[in-house]
């Protein structure tokens, strides 16, 4: 059985829910599902939060398994802030180990739209530094997740 590994930041429950279904349609596949919601040791505020990813800033992300070895293949997801994946995800790319070679998913959640092509290959960029393999990538408006919530 595939063993399938997601990991994402979600500050307001979008990009967890683009998680779930994401997990949901895996499992009717047969893929035994992992999910790892990230979380930062500080809580910022929205505008602190889209100015640390302008800037590029990491967040200091609480423990998480950083071992991506063990795993077919790999999902990871953020919101689109400022132009940028989210603080937290981009300090557990950068920390992670064992990506290499591993099949990528990877999926943004965002409000505008503005930025999230370049939060796309921002996040292609980070995953292939690591060695990884982009397999697929989505992008989903928040009003798209809402309306899917609704269900």
């Amino acid at each position: 059985m595939a063993k399938v590994l997601i990991i994402y930041y979600s500050k307001t429950g979008n990009t967890e829910r683009v998680a779930n279904q994401i997990t949901q349609r895996l499992a009717a596949e047969g893929k035994k599902v992992e999910k790892i919601r990230l979380a930062e040791e500080k809580n910022h505020s929205f505008l602190g939060d889209a100015l640390r990813a302008l800037f590029k800033v990491k967040g200091k992300v609480k423990e998480a398994n950083l071992d991506l070895k063990g795993y077919d293949s790999i999902f990871f997801g953020t919101p689109v802030w400022a132009g940028s994946p989210a603080p937290a995800l981009n300090k557990y790319l950068e920390e992670c180990q064992g990506l290499k070679g591993k099949e990528v998913s990877i999926f943004v959640t965002y409000g505008s739209g503005l930025g999230k092509g370049r939060a796309m290959r921002m996040l292609e960029e980070m995953v292939e530094r690591k060695g990884g393999i982009i397999f697929q990538k989505l992008a989903v408006q928040e009003k798209e997740v809402l309306k899917e919530g609704a269900r």
